[in-house]
């Protein structure tokens, strides 16, 4: 297959995750019909609760009759484990966070470092427009 992940970051607190498959050699992200084999858009979304605790809400979807009814179920299924699989590192990594601590980044957290400036810089034009 032909594979293809597309993230953005819209600030401050939100990821639009595009994900999809088709048959390779059938044009990728422009396949249609049977040679596109999954197509799905998956939104993250967290907003303050309080200084230490936040909401995290994520939804996913694909475009209607693209699966069938047990697909769908799977798919669901699939998606609730590994979301929790994910929130057993994203509550350890809260625990842990200090903003007085330095951090150690490595090239994996390039992505994230550059959402973090982006957030900085949007505060800062927040502070100094008043």
């Amino acid at each position: 297959v032909d594979r293809w992940q597309i993230i953005t970051y819209c600030p401050p607190s939100s990821v639009w995750l595009q994900v999809g498959t088709a048959v390779a050699g059938r044009g990728g992200r422009e396949a249609k019909g049977s040679d596109l084999l999954i197509d799905r858009n998956t939104v993250h979304i967290l907003t303050p609760e309080t200084k230490n605790s936040a909401h995290y809400f994520w939804i996913t979807s694909h475009k209607a009759g693209a699966l069938t009814p047990a697909q769908e179920q799977t798919m669901f299924e699939r998606s609730i484990e590994a979301f929790n699989e994910d929130l057993v590192i994203i509550e350890a990594q809260s625990a842990r966070l200090d903003p007085h601590s330095p951090t150690i980044d490595i090239s994996a957290d390039a992505a994230a470092n550059a959402a973090r400036k982006l957030l900085e810089k949007a505060i800062k034009a927040e502070a100094d427009a008043g």
